[in-house]
This record gives structure tokens, C-alpha cells and sequence, in this order.
């Protein structure tokens, strides 16, 4: 699934982890509509805000899309030199793209005939569609969309389009007109409000787990070997709510986290208690800081 341009605020420019982070907040104090495109290695994270409020981060890796932590972001950036790029959109789109990781395939690279389009529109309305029909193109590049917010196109009374977005209520109608004439190709991607908002909630649920800790290597007995660490009792305690947590990850770069078992300990605050084989295992400095989650799998 491509994610379509907005109008183009920042072209793509190698940044480090602290000029994102300054411009992220810069964009969040100019109340930005929009999203910035972070990409890393075959990573690419998508920030949408609307008036400069971050409504999600959505992580595009190879073929899989999925909902991110802007927590995690925020980690791994301070490790990287990411290509940045950011683009301006209408506030209702940036919103309607925000849901993206919850969007299906609805239809793929599918040939529209004559006067289908049209009957393709209505059936979206009639199940309250929210997301995007890409009219497909010589290359990514020539693609243009239209997106839908609970089944209807959104329009803009200002700009005929908003980069690869089409927004103009005439160059809509031309589209729609010419897509219902000739024919094309499409695909369309979306989901049902109600399932976009129950996914996110889901995984906002999992990121509120989410803490940032200092390493704290122990010495004596447990120095040298085991295979757990240790979190003060009380966040075990919080964690554990609703199901034993016997297992955390521990997120010390940007492919899957290292998996060890956890135990509690009186006191420690934000510290999390490893032997030396671990640190040197997970190649992280003492007293750094360190990104960790329960692991529910």
C-alpha cells in the first residue's frame, strides 16, 4: 500500500536523531497538518498530526503496515541518521490517513469498465468506507487518489489537490467522470470507522506499557550469567494486572527486541537490573537508557 504525497513541505533530507526531533516539535508549535515520512534502512515511519496534535505513527516495513509507538520513535532516532521528508495536507485528510494501518484491501489493481466506477463509489457510501481509491499509473509516481471518509469523497473548496490527492470539487467530478467513460485501474484500501478506532485503542493499550529505563548492571552472585532482569516489583505489579508478565523486551535497535525473563525487586525505581553477560549481549552502555515492554506473547 503507497501512502499518497502531500504537497511537499520538506524535501527528503538526511537529518540526525535530534534535528527530527527539533522539527517534530517545531511542526507541533505551528499547529502542522500533515505527516513526516522518516525512513530508516527498509523502515519507514509515517507522523500524522492534525493542528499540530500527533494522531498516529504508522510503520510501513516491507509488506506489512502496523500501528507504531511514538515512544519507540523517539528511541530509535536517537541512534539514527534517518532520510526525512515532510508534506502539508487539508486537516480532514491527514486524518483519514492517520487510520491507515487498520485499512484492508478492499480492491487490487483492479480493471474498472465503463460506467463501474460509479457504482464502486456507492457501494463504498453503503458500507461507510474510510480510506483511499488509488487510480494506479505508469509508476508510483503518476498515481493519483481520492479519499474517503465514512464512504464520501472528501473535497476542498481551496486547492484542486493536496500532491497526489485530489481534492477539487470539478477535477473530482472530472475523475470520477472520466474513471466512469474510459475505464482505469484502481485499488482501494479501508475500513469501517468504528474497526479503524477499535484497532487503535488496542494498540495504544500495549504502547501505555511502554517505559524508558536506566541500566543498572548487579554484581555479586548474578554477575556474569542468568538469563533475567529485574524491574522494581511495583511496575511488575502494574504490568501484571491482567495477566502474569514473566517475560520482557528489550528494544536495543531497530529489528525485533531481545526477549529475557523478568523478576521484581523492592526499590529500584527506574532502573532495570541486568547481569554483565546481558549488557554486553544487548551491547548497551551502563546507565543508559533503555526501552522495555512487557511481553504478553
Amino acid at each position: 500500500m503507497n501512502i499518497p504525497r502531500g504537497n511537499v513541505l520538506l524535501k527528503p533530507t538526511s537529518l540526525s536523531g535530534e534535528d527530527v526531533k527539533l522539527k517534530l516539535t517545531n511542526l507541533q508549535n505551528h499547529g502542522f497538518n500533515g505527516y513526516i515520512k522518516i525512513t530508516v534502512n527498509e523502515r519507514t515511519s509515517f507522523v500524522f498530526m492534525r493542528e499540530g496534535i500527533t494522531s498516529s505513527v504508522v510503520e510501513i516495513s516491507g509488506k506489512n503496515i502496523s500501528l507504531a509507538a511514538e515512544l519507540l520513535l523517539h528511541h530509535y532516532l536517537r541512534k539514527e541518521t534517518p532520510i526525512v521528508a515532510s508534506y502539508v495536507l487539508a486537516p480532514e485528510t491527514a486524518s483519514v490517513l492517520s487510520g491507515s494501518h487498520a485499512f484492508q484491501e478492499k480492491y487490487l489493481n483492479s480493471p474498472i469498465r465503463k460506467r463501474e466506477f460509479r457504482k464502486l463509489l456507492g457501494n463504498l457510501d453503503g458500507e461507510r468506507i474510510t480510506g483511499m481509491i488509488e487510480i494506479v499509473g505508469s509508476s508510483s509516481e503518476d498515481a493519483v487518489f481520492l479519499l474517503l471518509n465514512q464512504g464520501r469523497i472528501i473535497t476542498d473548496n481551496f486547492l484542486d489537490a493536496y500532491g497526489q490527492i485530489i481534492t477539487g470539487p470539478e477535477k473530482v467530478n472530472e475523475l470520477i467522470e472520466s474513471l466512469s467513460v474510459q475505464g482505469g485501474v484502481v485499488n482501494v484500501f479501508g475500513e469501517k470507522p468504528d474497526e479503524i478506532e477499535k484497532k487503535k485503542q488496542l494498540k495504544e493499550e500495549t504502547f501505555a506499557q511502554y517505559r524508558e529505563l536506566m541500566i543498572s548492571v548487579e554484581s555479586g552472585g548474578f554477575l556474569g550469567g542468568g538469563n533475567t532482569v529485574k524491574v522494581d516489583e511495583t511496575l511488575l505489579k502494574e504490568w501484571s494486572k491482567t495477566r502474569p508478565i514473566q517475560k520482557l523486551a528489550l528494544y536495543v535497535g531497530s529489528e525485533t527486541p531481545e526477549i529475557y525473563k523478568v523478576s521484581g525487586k523492592k526499590g529500584i525505581g527506574g532502573k532495570i537490573v541486568m547481569s554483565a553477560t546481558i549488557q554486553k549481549k544487548i551491547k548497551a552502555a551502563k546507565d543508559a537508557y533503555i526501552l522495555v515492554s512487557p511481553e504478553n506473547g
